[in-house]
């Protein structure tokens, strides 16, 4: 079948009649921007156009809910960020309710007003994209979104009064978190901080985590340090300045920007 009658063949099964099926699918065809792919057959079109079509044959029957199960899965990175925008732009303008289900945590953070993250058939948080990124509720979500993932360390709790917990790493030196939790010294904590707001110095300054270069990843705008730390399965992930110069086997302290640490209690439940 043709693209138009791939899309009309569902009103046709449902009994309705041609100048309002036409209507139906025309005005599919201009909210997707395939109008000029209506007499082609499918080997005639790309992933991304398919993708539209079959979408185009989902609203013309006007549904109130749309399920979308990885759509973009399929797709080369090319067309998924430009599939992830018209996504984006039909749901504005056609005001309906969408589900959507996907393992890419870059599509739930710009596609979604409010993300539900599962782990094994459990819901674990649900709360607006920024909402789940700024404030985990737990070591799941905290490792889920973002990329490069959130960095973790085990540590120790040295003391915690007046809102202020400073906690001793598994891989040396120190760290300070701002908690309304009372946590109690000697309680195992994990810590966690983004790569963003991690900073390597060359030089210790007030507290730090001693750390050595291990990669560099220069990607014009930024660079990403790899750095290796004592007590650490994996490597700790550093956003630095493209114009940083840093070295391989150089050896940094790492500090974390003011308020942006995450503590994680020995249940992997976030404390704030």
């Amino acid at each position: 079948m043709s693209v138009a009658e791939n899309m009309a063949f569902g009103l046709k099964l449902a009994g309705m009649n041609k100048a309002q099926i036409q209507e139906a699918v025309m005005r599919a065809a201009r909210i997707l921007r395939i109008e000029p792919l209506l007499e082609r057959k499918p080997k005639d079109l790309s992933g991304g156009q398919r993708q539209r079509v079959a979408i185009g044959r989902a609203i013309v029957r006007k549904p109130d809910v749309f399920l979308f199960d990885e759509p973009l899965s399929n797709l080369d990175a090319s067309l998924r960020v430009q599939m992830r925008i018209e996504l984006a732009n039909l749901h504005r303008e056609l005001k309906a309710t969408m589900i959507y289900v996907t393992h890419d945590q870059v599509e739930a953070m710009t596609l979604a007003d409010r993300i539900v993250v599962l782990n094994a058939g459990r819901i674990e948080q649900v709360g607006a994209p920024l909402e789940l990124y700024h404030h985990p509720d737990n070591l799941f979500v905290a490792g889920f979104l973002g990329s490069p993932r959130m960095n973790f360390l085990s540590g120790k709790v040295l003391a915690s009064n007046a809102g202020q917990c400073r906690i001793a790493t598994a891989a040396g030196g120190t760290v300070v978190a701002t908690l309304e939790r009372a946590l109690a010294a000697g309680d195992s904590v994990t810590v966690g901080a983004r790569p963003e707001h991690l900073r390597a110095t060359a030089e210790l300054d007030g507290d730090g985590i001693p750390a050595t270069i291990l990669a560099i990843e220069k990607l014009g705008d930024i660079s990403y340090l790899y750095v290796g730390v004592a007590g650490a399965e994996e490597s700790l992930v550093v956003r630095a300045d493209a114009e940083s110069a840093w070295a391989l086997g150089q050896a940094v302290f790492l500090g974390v920007a003011p308020g942006r640490l995450h503590v994680f209690d020995q249940h992997g439940c976030g404390c704030r």
